[in-house]
């Protein structure tokens, strides 16, 4: 992902960009597996963050994120809680432009 200032560019990873979400996923409630505990699972064998996709556009990126949610969590608070945080971390770290944060729930842990 690239942005562009006055004075240069800065380009960062969509490995470093999956670090940050996979912050904002820790930091929520609600879920049962973190994507750092599936990621380094992942990394290890694949070099990918598991669970965590990027689509970059011209004017920002689309993130996809699949999720396990915890049993008795009300769905929507949890997505709409980790939305937020995503959008919050990746904005205030990054300052790069989120144009959509698309959940997936893979499952629901009991």
């Amino acid at each position: 992902m690239l942005i562009q200032t006055g004075l240069g560019k800065t380009t960062f990873s969509k490995e470093t960009i999956s670090k940050f979400v996979s912050m904002a996923i820790d930091m929520t409630d609600g879920l049962v597996l973190s994507s750092t505990y599936i990621g380094s699972i992942t990394r290890k064998l694949t070099g990918n963050t598991a669970g965590i996709e990027l689509r970059e556009h011209d004017k920002g990126i689309d993130i996809h994120i699949s999720i396990i949610v915890q049993y008795g969590m009300r769905l929507h608070e949890v997505c709409r809680d980790l939305q937020y945080k995503v959008k919050d971390v990746l904005e205030d770290f990054t300052g790069i432009i989120i144009n959509a944060i698309h959940l997936k729930i893979d499952g629901i842990a009991v």
